[in-house]
């Protein structure tokens, strides 16, 4: 059985759900279940966190940084952040948190790519996402990320588990402040 049949097993909504993943998305493969599942639980909490800050700026560069480090550094789960992230942006209205949304998709596709599994899932996901069918869903800057986004990983069509890197602590200090200065933006606009 494939991981993303595994996934259409479960009876959990693949739509934004700010409630805590009780279990993760996909099934363990490659290591122990309980270790896959802690670290699975601990990368939604991280990205809820950082979509929907509750305090400051800090904590979300702290969870954004959580997100990618387990990327980079646990392979086995790159295929659960795919799907957990991709579940966030899925009929998720709140245009802020879309933005930031929409920055950790292109952080994490900067980082790591998804396995063959997963790929063509997320490459056609993005597609449906910026299609101009679509064009009243998302804000032309949500839109030109996830373009972007697209585009990294249409020129990884063949993507490796061992090729991960980790932006630098400036750059993510930098990503969090445009995005404390764009939300208030969007907020109000």
């Amino acid at each position: 059985m494939s991981r993303l049949t595994g996934l259409r097993s479960r009876m959990v909504p693949l739509y934004c759900d700010k409630e805590p993943l009780a279990a993760p998305l996909l099934e363990s493969s490659e290591t122990d279940d309980r270790t896959f599942t802690d670290f699975a639980l601990k990368v939604a909490k991280s990205a809820v966190q950082f979509m929907w800050p509750n305090q400051a700026e800090p904590e979300a560069e702290t969870a954004l940084t959580s997100v990618l480090q387990t990327g980079v550094e646990r392979p086995d789960l790159r295929d659960e952040i795919y799907v957990q992230i991709i579940r966030l942006g899925t009929r998720n209205d709140d245009s802020v948190s879309m933005l930031r949304w929409a920055q950790l998709m292109l952080q994490i596709a900067h980082s790591f790519a998804p396995t063959l599994a997963i790929h063509p899932y997320a490459v056609v996901w993005l597609e449906e996402q910026i299609d101009p069918a679509n064009a009243g869903v998302h804000s032309n800057k949500v839109k030109g990320l996830l373009q972007q986004t697209l585009k990294l990983l249409q020129t990884t069509s063949v993507p490796t588990r061992s090729t991960a890197v980790m932006p630098t602590t400036d750059t993510l200090a930098e990503l969090c402040q445009e995005l404390s200065d764009v939300a208030s933006d969007v907020a109000v606009s």
